[in-house]
């Protein structure tokens, strides 16, 4: 930690030697911080502020700092805490801001072993995000949500437009529900993402309302159900279920049937 300047707000304890084990349990101190510069992983970038109370009671210290920032991010409502009650030394980092889940933001989750399977490029999004680290063994829990009304990523080497978009994250699950994207002007299509990082297996669910190849004067033949796309992702093997279809090619008709293909995104 270094600091520009520090003023003591408030400090009071007392220690009762027949209960040496509850001595944190009865100080409290209350400091207002400028110019503060702290890291609380040395493998990390520091965190930046500008003011900072640090608070210091029943064996629990608290930072909540003001416009404060990290590889070059605002953290805007993100706090700090670091709790001494329990048996392990557990820290809370709740990151709270606006932004993009860019390398930056993707580097200080990878950290944490927590591994979403895309970058953004463009747009903003909510971030509202929990992580409990025990101190001992450096062990992560994690629990959030990130949200977007409108935003682009780069999945699977594909840029996509998003909307109304969440996704949600308990540890190593990553789930989106109902993903409205678009690529291009090509494919339109509601997804569903269910996917472990750890590991490495899930299902993309598309039901596409459009695809359509102005080139080549092929589209799907619109119809009253979307056609329904499975990806099935997995250490072994990856495939792509695709359900029976009807398309336009030139003015013909042509019916497609259903067909599984093993998939892999490295040959591609």
């Amino acid at each position: 930690i270094k600091m520009k300047k520090g003023i003591l707000r408030k400090a009071h304890g007392f220690i009762d030697f027949n209960k040496p084990d509850e001595a944190l349990n009865n100080f409290h101190l209350s400091i207002d911080v400028k110019g503060m510069k702290y890291k609380y992983n040395l493998a990390l970038d520091s965190i930046h502020t500008q003011t900072t109370n640090i608070e210091f009671k029943n064996s629990i210290l608290n930072m909540r700092p003001t416009n404060h920032s990290t590889y070059n991010m605002n953290l805007d409502k993100s706090w700090l805490k670091i709790d001494f009650s329990k048996k392990e030394e557990l820290l809370t980092l709740h990151l709270l801001f606006k932004g993009k889940v860019n390398e930056n933001l993707l580097s200080l989750l990878n950290r944490y072993k927590i591994k979403l399977p895309f970058i953004q490029t463009k747009g903003e999004m909510d971030t509202n995000l929990k992580l409990d680290i025990n101190l001992r063994t450096a062990d992560v829990s994690a629990l959030g949500d990130f949200y977007t009304k409108e935003a682009q990523i780069n999945y699977l080497g594909l840029d996509l437009d998003l909307f109304d978009t969440h996704v949600h994250i308990n540890n190593s699950d990553v789930k989106v529900n109902n993903m409205f994207a678009k690529y291009k002007d090509i494919a339109s299509s509601h997804v569903d993402l269910k996917f472990n990082a750890k590991k490495s297996k899930g299902t993309l669910d598309f039901r596409i309302d459009k695809i359509s190849f102005k080139e080549s004067d092929l589209e799907l033949n619109k119809s009253s159900k979307p056609l329904h796309i499975s990806y099935d992702i997995s250490p072994k093997q990856d495939f792509i279920n695709i359900n029976k279809s009807t398309w336009k090619h030139k003015g013909k008709k042509i019916d497609v049937a259903s067909i599984k293909i093993p998939f892999d995104m490295k040959t591609l």
